[in-house]
Protein backbone atom coordinates (compact mmCIF):
# COMPACT_ATOMS: atom_id res chain seq x y z
CA UNK A 1 0.00 0.00 0.00
CA UNK A 2 2.87 2.48 0.97
CA UNK A 3 4.80 1.61 -2.84
CA UNK A 4 1.16 2.45 -4.57
CA UNK A 5 0.60 5.73 -2.52
CA UNK A 6 4.25 6.51 -2.74
CA UNK A 7 4.49 5.51 -7.12
CA UNK A 8 0.95 7.58 -7.08
CA UNK A 9 2.44 10.88 -5.36
CA UNK A 10 5.84 10.68 -7.38
CA UNK A 11 3.73 10.35 -10.42
CA UNK A 12 1.40 13.10 -9.66
CA UNK A 13 5.30 15.32 -9.04
CA UNK A 14 6.51 14.54 -12.02
CA UNK A 15 4.02 13.71 -14.53
CA UNK A 16 4.50 17.34 -15.95
CA UNK A 17 8.42 17.12 -15.69
CA UNK A 18 8.38 13.58 -17.44
CA UNK A 19 5.97 14.30 -20.44
CA UNK A 20 6.35 17.90 -20.86
CA UNK A 21 9.82 18.27 -20.23
CA UNK A 22 8.70 21.64 -18.83
CA UNK A 23 10.76 24.96 -19.26
CA UNK A 24 13.98 25.71 -17.24
CA UNK A 25 11.92 27.60 -14.28
CA UNK A 26 9.37 24.78 -13.37
CA UNK A 27 12.07 22.60 -12.93
CA UNK A 28 12.91 24.81 -9.97
CA UNK A 29 8.98 23.19 -8.78
CA UNK A 30 9.81 19.98 -9.55
CA UNK A 31 13.20 20.18 -7.51
CA UNK A 32 11.05 21.60 -4.53
CA UNK A 33 8.63 18.98 -4.76
CA UNK A 34 11.51 16.09 -5.35
CA UNK A 35 12.71 17.76 -1.91
CA UNK A 36 9.52 17.73 -0.14
CA UNK A 37 8.96 13.63 -1.25
CA UNK A 38 12.64 13.20 0.09
CA UNK A 39 12.06 14.78 3.11
CA UNK A 40 8.97 13.08 3.93
CA UNK A 41 10.37 9.48 3.40
CA UNK A 42 13.46 10.55 5.34
CA UNK A 43 11.30 11.24 8.18
CA UNK A 44 9.51 7.74 7.69
CA UNK A 45 12.94 5.81 6.85
CA UNK A 46 14.97 7.39 10.40
CA UNK A 47 11.37 7.33 11.97
CA UNK A 48 12.84 10.63 13.24
CA UNK A 49 11.08 12.15 16.26
CA UNK A 50 9.91 15.45 16.30
CA UNK A 51 12.56 16.63 18.22
CA UNK A 52 15.10 14.95 15.98
CA UNK A 53 13.44 16.60 12.90
CA UNK A 54 13.80 20.43 13.87
CA UNK A 55 17.11 19.61 14.74
CA UNK A 56 18.19 17.28 11.43
CA UNK A 57 16.83 18.93 8.38
CA UNK A 58 18.60 22.54 8.89
CA UNK A 59 22.20 20.50 9.65
CA UNK A 60 21.18 17.93 6.31
CA UNK A 61 20.36 20.74 4.04
CA UNK A 62 23.30 22.64 4.65
CA UNK A 63 25.17 19.46 3.73
CA UNK A 64 22.93 18.68 0.93
CA UNK A 65 23.71 22.27 -0.35
CA UNK A 66 27.70 21.99 0.04
CA UNK A 67 27.52 18.83 -1.76
CA UNK A 68 25.47 20.02 -4.21
CA UNK A 69 27.68 23.19 -5.09
CA UNK A 70 30.97 20.90 -4.18
CA UNK A 71 29.28 18.73 -7.31
CA UNK A 72 28.71 21.65 -9.19
CA UNK A 73 32.52 22.84 -9.19
CA UNK A 74 33.33 19.22 -10.18
CA UNK A 75 31.20 19.49 -13.37
CA UNK A 76 32.51 22.88 -14.44
CA UNK A 77 35.56 21.35 -14.51
CA UNK A 78 35.48 18.60 -16.03
CA UNK A 79 33.50 20.81 -18.78
CA UNK A 80 36.50 23.23 -18.73
CA UNK A 81 38.52 20.11 -19.13
CA UNK A 82 36.91 18.32 -21.79
CA UNK A 83 37.18 22.00 -23.78
CA UNK A 84 40.39 21.40 -23.60
CA UNK A 85 41.00 18.66 -24.88
CA UNK A 86 38.78 19.53 -27.72
CA UNK A 87 41.50 22.74 -27.97
CA UNK A 88 44.71 20.97 -28.30
CA UNK A 89 46.53 22.12 -24.74
CA UNK A 90 49.53 20.83 -23.75
CA UNK A 91 50.04 17.94 -21.70
CA UNK A 92 51.00 20.12 -18.58
CA UNK A 93 48.36 21.83 -18.55
CA UNK A 94 45.92 18.73 -18.84
CA UNK A 95 48.12 17.54 -15.95
CA UNK A 96 46.97 20.23 -13.85
CA UNK A 97 43.17 20.23 -15.08
CA UNK A 98 43.13 16.55 -14.00
CA UNK A 99 44.76 17.33 -10.64
CA UNK A 100 42.34 20.23 -9.54
CA UNK A 101 39.67 18.20 -10.61
CA UNK A 102 40.85 14.84 -8.67
CA UNK A 103 40.85 17.83 -5.40
CA UNK A 104 37.37 18.57 -6.10
CA UNK A 105 35.89 15.49 -6.59
CA UNK A 106 38.36 14.75 -2.94
CA UNK A 107 36.56 17.88 -1.40
CA UNK A 108 32.85 16.55 -2.69
CA UNK A 109 33.96 13.27 -1.15
CA UNK A 110 34.59 14.78 2.07
CA UNK A 111 31.33 16.79 2.05
CA UNK A 112 29.61 13.37 1.72
CA UNK A 113 31.71 11.92 4.16
CA UNK A 114 30.63 14.91 6.56
CA UNK A 115 26.81 14.48 5.73
CA UNK A 116 26.98 10.34 6.24
CA UNK A 117 28.85 11.18 10.13
CA UNK A 118 27.77 14.59 10.84
CA UNK A 119 25.00 13.62 12.90
CA UNK A 120 26.27 11.71 15.52
CA UNK A 121 24.62 13.67 18.12
CA UNK A 122 21.16 13.72 16.88
CA UNK A 123 20.79 10.04 15.31
CA UNK A 124 21.36 6.74 16.87
CA UNK A 125 23.99 4.41 14.94
CA UNK A 126 20.73 2.68 13.46
CA UNK A 127 19.06 5.65 11.92
CA UNK A 128 22.94 7.04 10.89
CA UNK A 129 23.13 3.94 9.22
CA UNK A 130 19.18 4.03 7.28
CA UNK A 131 20.52 7.67 6.49
CA UNK A 132 23.38 6.02 4.61
CA UNK A 133 21.40 3.65 3.01
CA UNK A 134 18.44 6.16 1.94
CA UNK A 135 21.07 8.78 0.42
CA UNK A 136 22.37 5.32 -1.70
CA UNK A 137 19.09 4.26 -2.84
CA UNK A 138 16.23 7.17 -3.36
CA UNK A 139 18.11 8.59 -6.29
CA UNK A 140 17.37 5.19 -7.71
CA UNK A 141 14.24 4.50 -6.45
CA UNK A 142 13.44 8.05 -8.30
CA UNK A 143 14.78 7.13 -11.47
CA UNK A 144 13.08 3.74 -11.12
CA UNK A 145 9.81 5.80 -11.16
CA UNK A 146 10.97 8.26 -13.74
CA UNK A 147 11.39 5.33 -16.05
CA UNK A 148 8.09 3.26 -15.14
CA UNK A 149 6.53 6.36 -16.60
CA UNK A 150 8.25 6.17 -19.13
CA UNK A 151 7.01 2.90 -20.10
CA UNK A 152 10.59 1.47 -19.41
CA UNK A 153 14.26 2.36 -19.03
CA UNK A 154 14.35 3.54 -22.70
CA UNK A 155 14.65 6.96 -23.67
CA UNK A 156 11.79 8.71 -25.96
CA UNK A 157 13.79 7.94 -29.30
CA UNK A 158 13.57 3.74 -28.29
CA UNK A 159 17.26 3.04 -27.55
CA UNK A 160 17.50 1.14 -23.97
CA UNK A 161 20.11 2.69 -21.27
CA UNK A 162 22.71 -0.38 -20.98
CA UNK A 163 26.39 0.34 -20.88
CA UNK A 164 27.20 3.07 -22.34
CA UNK A 165 23.20 4.36 -23.59
CA UNK A 166 23.35 7.70 -24.08
CA UNK A 167 26.52 8.50 -25.40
Amino acid sequence: MKKIILLLLCGALFAGYVLAQPPRHHRKQVRERVQTVKMLKLTESLELTEEQSIRFFPRFKKYEAEIDSATDQVDDAIETLRLAIESGISDKELTESMAEIETLIQRRENKIDQLIHGFDDILSVQQQAKLLVFQHVFPMKMREIIDDMRGGPEDKRGRGRGPGGGW
